[in-house]
């Protein structure tokens, strides 16, 4: 088999997700992996699509699985992966992990759209991680469609599975996601100033690494949160805290610990963020943004949708949080088996595995 998606150390829900199923399968069967994280330049760009041909030329692939791109720059790799694949007469399995693969077909331009067409019109079999995705390969009608959620991953099994019963003095947010504009960090740092002198008892933690998006450069985001942050830390220096990147059991304890995971996120490609599915595992009221495909995956019985890229409805939801926490409690217990039954990294192997073996 050929694999071919991000790994971490660059943690998205996408390289999580691609390395879970990596990790299993060369566990298990003769197979090549590509990654696909450092083909950020034209230079790297070539040398990920030489290393593609090779192995195409001098191997012979049962299937090929891949995570696909929707970038005009970021899809020439997956034209020359399914072009070999065409040539082989191999078989193709395609994983979208976001919500805007129909908008980025129809914004190429006309030649290369029709190249496209012509590529994707041959892969077997698409996954999408939830119901209503499918419409996203609506230009593609003879290719087959497959639904399956993301999936937490196993270690945060260590985690125990019921929420003490004494409650906390305290309710401890967290956000846990890459920092950017559209992700909805700097709208939740100006709700702080809102939130933190007229609640002593709420904590935030961030995690996360800062990046750029179609709304701000990275010198600006970065400009902004740190000013942000560092006025928030200088007059509430016990409530807030910026972690930087967390991984393994730091990030553990840090979903286990906090209460609520907030993520008022209207970023363009929003799907099923896997902090989502990791806040609930851990036991945290789910706060997020009635976008794309969101409501689908936070219920009234999970947590909360708020507005998005709205300062105001995130300080009322924290408020209505911090004042009713019966129901807080609830809902936490709640995602915790809710998480397990839907969201395993189990479950989600194995369905993975079944629409790849097929």
């Amino acid at each position: 088999m050929l694999l071919m998606g991000p790994i971490p150390p660059a943690y998205t829900g996408q390289s999580v997700a691609f390395n879970t199923i990596a990790t299993y399968i060369k566990e298990k069967n003769p197979v090549t992996i590509i990654d696909i994280s450092n083909a950020d330049s034209i230079i790297n760009a070539i040398r990920l699509y030489l290393r593609i041909s090779y192995y195409m030329l001098f191997n012979r692939y049962s299937v090929i699985y891949f995570t696909c791109s929707r970038s005009l720059f970021g899809s020439f790799k997956d034209f020359v992966l399914i072009f070999w694949a065409r040539l082989t007469n191999t078989k193709v399995v395609n994983h979208l992990h976001g919500a805007d693969f129909k908008t980025f077909y129809n914004g190429l331009p006309y030649l290369y759209k029709k190249m496209m067409k012509w590529t994707y019109s041959y892969i077997n079999k698409s996954i999408v991680l939830l119901d209503g995705m499918e419409k996203e390969f609506s230009d593609f009608p003879a290719m087959k469609i497959e639904v399956i959620a993301n999936g937490y991953t196993k270690d945060l099994d260590q985690c125990p599975l019921l929420i003490p019963e004494q409650p906390r003095t305290s309710v401890n947010l967290l956000y846990l996601s890459n920092l950017m504009v559209s992700k909805g960090i700097i709208n939740l740092l100006k709700a702080m100033e809102v939130l933190f002198p007229a609640h002593p008892e709420l904590t935030l933690t961030i995690a996360g690494k800062i990046y750029p998006d179609h709304l701000s450069s990275l010198k600006a985001t970065e400009d902004e949160f740190n000013g942000l942050y560092q006025q928030l830390k200088k007059l509430y220096p016990h409530q807030i805290e910026y972690v930087g990147v967390c991984s393994g059991e730091p990030k553990r304890k840090l979903l286990w610990d906090s209460d609520v995971l907030i993520l008022p996120t209207f970023y363009p490609t929003e799907a099923l963020p896997l902090a989502i599915i990791e806040g609930m595992r851990t036991g945290n009221f789910i706060i997020t943004c009635a976008h794309n495909y969101l409501p689908k995956v936070v219920k009234e019985e999970n947590g909360v949708l708020i507005a998005p890229d709205s300062v105001d409805a995130i300080v009322n939801s924290v408020v209505d949080v911090c004042q009713h926490q019966d129901n807080l409690r609830r809902v936490q217990q709640y995602n915790i088996e809710h998480a397990r039954q839907k969201y395993s990294e189990d479950a989600y192997i194995k369905s993975i595995w079944a629409v790849i073996n097929n």
